[in-house]
């Protein structure tokens, strides 16, 4: 059933206009609507208003808190789906709302309240809720014409009052389907929004709008209602062509579980953002990008057979008048599918192991990339074939430790093995052996290659330690400990201590003792690496607490530590932001041997440093020097 709005109290508003501007032929045939529960149109009523994103800015306020204005003609325009497709190029399947996707929410205004200088009143905001009316409104502030406001396009129409269109995006949060009842479903919602005026009064007419939010798998269980369907039908092999200026949506069935496909796109001059979904898994996203040429990215489906390709057109647009003519186009290329005399597993096309679009073979080599993310690697089989796949390293000296992780899956004619999955999130590489057998014949064989890594940035390594700790000491670590900030080796194999003591990579961890994944991924070998350091530095400041409380008991007043310069590049001190406990922290790091960098000589009654480790170094001058 659809849901009806419910109306105020005529002592705050005079006038309701409603208006079912994104679904009039549904609204023309609402026994087709699949019917929702209330708290299902609620659930994802709560997640538009209070976790969508607004444009910058926007706050929430209560509707109490305004006072209403007298004058009618500060007010909304009439405006219907018809009306708006002759303003604007908009595809059908923009009306209709989409988690993580952008929307546009459009409104009809008076010219003369765009242009300040005709109306007594200024139009500062629109106040937007969604579902049953509240107290509550998310204000978003709309400047003058002459100033943007990002996310607000104020955009001229041709009609013969000089009207505008006031266009509002939000973009929903993916999490917004992801609740229980609220799947594969298609569920109406209303949405009321005011015109405000000096940031303190309301319009005198409030104006209500009815959508459809679409949620999961809605083309192959709702066949039959409309309301969300006008994203389905789109065939994989099919290139979509720009033609609007709204976001697109577009819905494909790939009739195959865990599969691999390729996804190419192009966006031209003019920068557009294409996503792509399987289901609430975020497969893709090309971020706000202007193309010279088609692009690939080779995708794979999680357990459900369904993708959701969004494009989000001018996604660099800045101009308050709003952008048209963007161009671009994408391709959901159609995976292979198995033949229907289907051939023995036992010949040399049944059984496969991709990667990125290509065969993988025996003494293959694939890559981990510079951003810590695994090859795809998907078996697939055209019929039942059982797979057990180990990864497994050993560094090369006498002692090293020994990784390995075994993960099993199945394949088949209706469903491939994302085998890259089956790792829950870990980045691992080495020697791969990937075992199989025909669960009919017993036909059995063995793929053997190897997964290398790729080194990153040097920049990119410190603007993830960056963000990772506030300590000043992190990179200088980080740099010492890996002759710059190396996770791999030239040979691309995670760079190991010359100590041969189970070091490995940028922070050269050994205890607690390496994780597989942290000898592999860059990223985890970094968080590992701050984890220790923040441990050192809350011993370190314990530490030199107890050692200022320890000088002070025995002369019976404060001890300032002495000024400690390290080299030319670090002074420690009392009256500085670096102090004693910092080089206290840095020591730890390596293990404080020969004692802790700073202490309390009872005996001398004097501070005392312990500058050299028991190999006659001083860890911490070399930490210091470190260029970054």
């Amino acid at each position: 059933m659809v849901r009806r709005w419910v109306a105020v109290t005529a002592l705050i508003f005079a006038v309701v206009v409603v208006i079912n501007l994104a679904l009039i032929p549904v609204y023309l045939r609402k026994s087709k609507t699949k019917p929702t529960t209330n708290s299902v149109a609620e659930l994802i009523d709560a997640s538009l208003n209070t976790l969508s994103v607004y444009p910058d800015g926007s706050y929430s306020a209560k509707m109490s808190e305004f006072t209403q204005l007298t004058e009618e003609n500060y007010s909304f325009l009439p405006l219907n789906r018809t009306l708006l497709n002759e303003l604007s190029k908009i595809d059908n399947s923009s009306f209709v709302f989409e988690a993580g996707r952008q929307q546009f929410l459009y409104f009809r205004i008076p010219d003369e309240l765009v242009v300040q200088q005709r109306s007594a009143h200024s139009l500062s905001g629109i106040g937007i809720h969604f579902g049953q009316q509240t107290d509550s409104l998310n204000i978003v502030p709309i400047l003058d014409e002459q100033q943007s406001s990002p996310g607000v396009s104020i955009i001229p129409t041709n009609l013969p009052d000089r009207s505008r269109l006031l266009r509002i995006e939000i973009t929903t949060m993916p999490t917004m389907c992801s609740q229980p009842g609220i799947a594969d479903s298609c569920t109406s919602v209303d949405y009321n929004a005011y015109l405000i005026f000096d940031k303190t009064q309301l319009s005198t007419w409030s104006v209500t709008y009815q959508a459809s939010v679409a949620c999961g798998d809605i083309c192959s269980t709702l066949s039959s209602y409309s309301a969300c369907a006008v994203s389905c039908g789109s065939q994989c092999d099919g290139d979509q062509v720009a033609g609007a200026d709204t976001p697109v949506t577009r819905r494909y069935n790939l009739g195959r579980r865990n599969v691999q496909f390729k996804f190419q796109y192009e966006t031209y001059s003019v920068r557009d953002r294409i996503k792509v979904w399987n289901d609430i898994n975020l497969l893709f996203d090309s971020e706000c990008v202007g193309t010279s040429g088609v692009r690939t990215k080779y995708l794979v489906l999680s357990n459900k057979t369904n993708v959701r390709v969004d494009v989000e057109p001018n996604c660099g647009c800045q101009s308050l008048s709003g952008c048209t003519g963007t161009l671009w186009h994408f391709t959901v290329v159609c995976p292979e599918v198995c033949p229907v005399e289907n051939h023995r597993a036992d010949t040399s096309s049944a059984v496969k192991l991709s990667s990125e679009g290509r065969i993988v073979t025996n003494g293959a080599t694939l890559y981990i990339t510079d951003e810590a993310i695994m090859p795809s690697l998907v078996a697939s089989s055209c019929e039942p074939v059982t797979w057990e796949v180990l990864f497994s390293y050993q560094a090369a000296f006498p002692g090293a430790l020994s990784f390995s992780k075994k993960v099993t899956g199945q394949s088949s004619d209706s469903t491939s093995y994302d085998i890259i999955g089956s790792l829950q999130n870990e980045t691992i590489g080495g020697i791969v052996t990937a075992k199989w057998i025909v669960v009919s014949t017993k036909t059995s064989g063995e793929i053997k290659f190897n997964i290398l890594g790729t080194q990153p940035a040097k920049r990119t390594i410190m603007t993830y330690i960056d963000s990772r700790s506030s300590f000043w000491y992190a990179k200088n670590i980080a740099a010492q400990e890996s002759s710059g900030g190396q996770q791999f080796s030239i040979d691309r194999y995670p760079l190991f201590s010359s100590a041969h003591d189970n070091g490995y990579g940028i922070y050269q961890i050994t205890n607690p003792t390496p994780t597989y994944n942290e000898v592999w991924n860059w990223k985890a070998n970094v968080d590992a690496g701050i984890r220790i350091i923040n441990q050192k530095t809350t011993a370190a400041i314990s530490w030199m607490a107890n050692q200022r409380q320890q000088a002070k008991q025995e002369t019976g007043r404060e001890q300032p530590v002495d000024d400690e310069q390290v080299g030319p590049n670090c002074l420690f001190s009392d009256n500085s932001a670096r102090t004693i406990a910092d080089a206290v922290a840095i020591k730890q790091f390596n293990g404080a041997s020969g004692g802790n960098y700073c202490a309390w000589d009872n005996g001398n009654t004097k501070w005392k440093f312990n500058r050299q480790n028991n190999r006659g170094e001083n860890y911490v001058l070399f930490v210091c020097n470190q260029r970054l």
